[in-house]
């Protein structure tokens, strides 16, 4: 019983930590600081408009999700913990990443995140309404999103091991060097008008760590489970038989358009460069 309630907390906790933080920082920080010069710069065609839906992103999805779990979860802090590390925690991501760092998309890139996205929806689809065992039609969608849920969860769980267990040991070393009570102290001493925004930076820039820390196991998880119930449940409905097939069709499905998006322009420019030349206007 204790330790039940102890995971009702930490799940609690987890949730309400860090949306309220991440609500402050965004509607007192970062939203003052580039929000509205983005919004001018964008209707001015100096950014492109994707940047600016890609940024409402960034705040409208801790307000949303913080208004959902308190409005149909507050009485289940499992469900609260399955929607942020399942639903909420992987769009947010997506959308810093696509902000941050994948300002130029791929056709292969965009098959990663198209898929990464139709597993989201899908896992928050299975949270709010289940298995569509009376529709034929969903639950065949079900079965196609929730295999391509399996490989998601399998590939982003392993992809972001690579990247948090090194961070964390970095991470784990440099909070034991004390560097960073140095840059309080410094600030205390000659700008203490800044210590409560470096603190909430702290604060904010530690409960991004443990999401990024945590998220690998319980995305991988959460997933994965969610697909093999899934598949479970169509498989006593419609057969083993047919559920391998549909599981075997999509994974190749997605395999093949994988590597037909893996040709890359500059393969086509060098196959371009070894055309022989037939005329003298060809080289101008």
């Amino acid at each position: 019983m204790k330790i039940k309630k102890f995971l009702n907390l930490t799940f609690y906790s987890i949730f309400l930590v860090w949306n309220v933080t991440f609500l402050g920082a965004v509607y007192f920080w970062i939203l003052p600081t580039i929000g509205w010069s983005l919004i001018e710069d964008t209707f001015s065609g100096l950014i492109p408009g994707q940047f600016l839906i890609t940024f409402i992103g960034i705040v409208a999805i801790p307000t949303i999700f913080t208004i959902i779990g308190g409005w149909l979860f507050r009485k289940q802090p499992l469900q609260l913990f399955r929607l942020f590390y399942g639903v909420e925690a992987p769009l947010f991501l997506l959308c810093l990443l696509r902000f941050f760092v994948l300002r130029e998309l791929t056709q292969a890139s965009t098959l990663i995140l198209a898929t990464i996205f139709i597993s989201i929806i899908a896992f928050a689809l299975e949270m709010l309404y289940g298995y569509a065992n009376r529709n034929k039609l969903v639950s065949w969608l079900q079965m196609f999103a929730h295999s391509l849920m399996l490989l998601t969860g399998l590939y982003v769980g392993v992809l972001l091991l690579f990247y948090a267990v090194p961070v964390s040991v970095m991470l784990v070393r440099e909070f034991f060097s004390f560097y960073w009570l140095q840059g309080i102290i410094s600030e205390l001493t000659y700008a203490p008008g800044y210590v409560f925004t470096l603190l909430l930076s702290l604060f904010v820039l530690a409960l991004t760590t443990s999401l990024f820390v945590f998220m690998p196991s319980v995305l991988a998880s959460l997933y994965v489970h969610s697909g093999q119930r899934i598949l479970r449940i169509f498989a006593n409905q419609y057969g083993h038989q047919r559920t391998f097939q549909g599981i075997i069709g999509v994974i190749t499905a997605w395999m093949i358009l994988f590597v037909s998006f893996q040709k890359q322009p500059q393969v086509v420019a060098f196959q371009m460069l070894d055309l022989p030349v037939r005329n003298e206007s060809d080289l101008l």
